[in-house]
């Protein structure tokens, strides 16, 4: 049945998106020996469109060897809940702890892992809610850590400013540092959607690799670097069950898109900062895209944002359905970069994608591009905003390997430099040649002088030979400097 709902989820959104609302002749396998499905039809206009999609999800049935009537998930069994603790506030309470996978490594990179106190083997999966609880503390865990390693301060949306008195709901955690409202450069780091909170790029990596793979906290660590000051947004949190076991958006933050366009107003823009750097995964590409395009926010993103890094956004699949200006265009285009999932090297330059240049990531899954791409993402930043150090006494110096050439897909900056370099040589080699194009011309000015002065008693003999002479020796006289000027300029363009 999961096959079955990825394959009809797949055939109807490549279906629906095909031009002028048609349904083309698409042939999807479900496995390389089976046969194909093929069916078309009109979308609009044609009665026969519900009736094509019936007959392929028969179809799809039939070739995966199931019945109609048996399509449907069978029922879940009752999960066993005896092995969930209760109260549990760390990951000891479920039998795990953190250990330093590679202890050869900085501690700031966050190489742990959660690993059985028993045996020492990763996470082992023992259900939807054993494995939801236990996100729930290592989100916690990561919480504590960016207090206490960073010293950053806790928010809520909304600001109790905008709720009313006896609202009892859900709020969003969210962080920042404390010289957030004074410094001069802010990060604003932007989650995906689904389960993750603050700090998380996946939650699945957390729990099955190490923080260092599936969190923030690399990052946030090169941010102090190179003296930014911090927001950690927190997107998802945007429903709570009231007291009647109904489902209540929390206001001002019911999406992302929300959330991140309130955050903006509320707090951001009383920020002294005037570099802003934006970093989003994932679903939050299309969060930003929504502020740069809020009118209530643009023009203060284009005055002050300086570099947008997306790591394996999908806003380009929402790219033509959000309204923007063609400032907002032309500013979207100009400082933002995305780097997508794909087998291809780093940096492999993919054209435009989404309205901003997209490069690859250097892996095939969508939750590792993060850490994946996490030296281009800064060495683009650098680029843009040049690190300037904490004030905790941190040099903000690349690393050895950050520090590396750019690739010439990346190295957009790096060429600039070497062509301003290149007009600066140039327009040196112009003044020197300027320089022997007047110097040439004063002695040939000289030498015609000279020549005219030694000539004049030939011409005098000659005047009374007539006129004739005379034009004759000018001619030759112009044709000496003519040659001149033109070895001249033979020169120049050799040089």
């Amino acid at each position: 049945p999961d096959e079955l709902s990825h394959f009809c989820t797949q055939f109807v959104v490549e279906t629906f998106c095909v031009e002028n609302h048609r349904f083309s002749k698409l042939s999807r396998r479900t496995n390389d020996n089976e046969a194909p499905v093929r069916r078309s039809g009109r979308l609009s206009g044609s009665p026969n469109a519900l009736v094509s999609i019936r007959r392929t999800r028969q179809s799809t049935i039939k070739i995966m060897g199931a019945s109609e009537s048996t399509s449907k998930s069978p029922r879940k069994k009752k999960e066993d809940e005896t092995h969930i603790p209760k109260n549990a506030t760390c990951v000891e309470d479920f039998g795990y702890y953190w250990k330093n996978v590679k202890p050869k490594k900085p501690e700031h990179e966050y190489y742990l892992q959660m690993l059985q106190k028993d045996t020492d083997k990763p996470f082992e999966f023992k259900g939807q809610k054993h494995y939801d609880a236990l996100g729930d503390v290592v989100t916690n865990y990561i919480y504590d850590l960016m207090v206490k390693d960073f010293d950053l301060d806790t928010f809520n949306l909304p600001l109790k400013e905008d709720l009313p008195e006896d609202y009892d709901g859900a709020l969003a955690k969210c962080f920042m540092s404390k010289d957030a409202y004074t410094a001069d450069k802010l990060m604003l780091i932007v989650q995906g959607s689904g389960s993750v909170r603050a700090g998380q790029w996946a939650r699945s990596l957390c729990i099955n690799q190490t923080l260092y793979h599936g969190t923030t906290l690399p990052y946030m660590h090169r941010a102090r670097e190179r003296g930014y000051a911090m927001i950690i947004n927190n997107p998802n949190v945007n429903y709570y069950v009231d007291d009647k076991g109904k489902m209540q958006k929390i206001p001002h933050s019911d999406s992302p898109e929300a959330q991140l366009v309130y955050l903006w107003r509320k707090v951001v823009s009383k920020c002294a900062a005037k570099d802003i750097v934006i970093v989003a995964h994932s679903y939050g590409g299309v969060a930003t895209m929504h502020l740069v395009a809020d009118p209530s926010t643009e023009v203060d993103v284009r005055d002050r944002v300086r570099a947008i890094a997306f790591t394996d956004s999908v806003h380009s699949r929402m790219w033509g359905f959000v309204k923007m200006s063609k400032k907002a265009k032309r500013f979207w285009g100009d400082i933002a970069r995305n780097w997508t999932k794909s087998d291809e090297p780093l940096d492999t330059d993919f054209g435009i994608h989404g309205g901003v240049p997209t490069y690859s990531a250097g892996h095939e899954k969508h939750e590792h591009t993060s850490y994946a791409c996490m030296k281009s993402v800064f060495r683009f930043l650098d680029e843009r905003l040049p690190p300037t150090g904490d004030k905790d006494g941190a040099s903000g110096e690349k690393s050895a390997e950050e520090s590396k050439p750019k690739t010439p897909q990346k190295g957009s900056k790096e060429k600039l430099n070497v062509a301003d370099e290149d007009a600066e040589d140039n327009d040196d080699e112009e003044e020197k040649s300027s320089q022997r194009k007047t110097s040439s011309r004063s002695r040939s000015g000289s030498s015609s002088a000279s020549s005219a002065s030694a000539s004049s008693p030939r011409k005098r003999k000659s005047s009374s030979s007539g006129p004739d002479e005379e034009k004759k020796e000018e001619a030759e006289e112009k044709q000496a400097d003519s040659m001149k000027e033109t070895r001249s300029k033979r020169h120049k363009k050799s040089e």
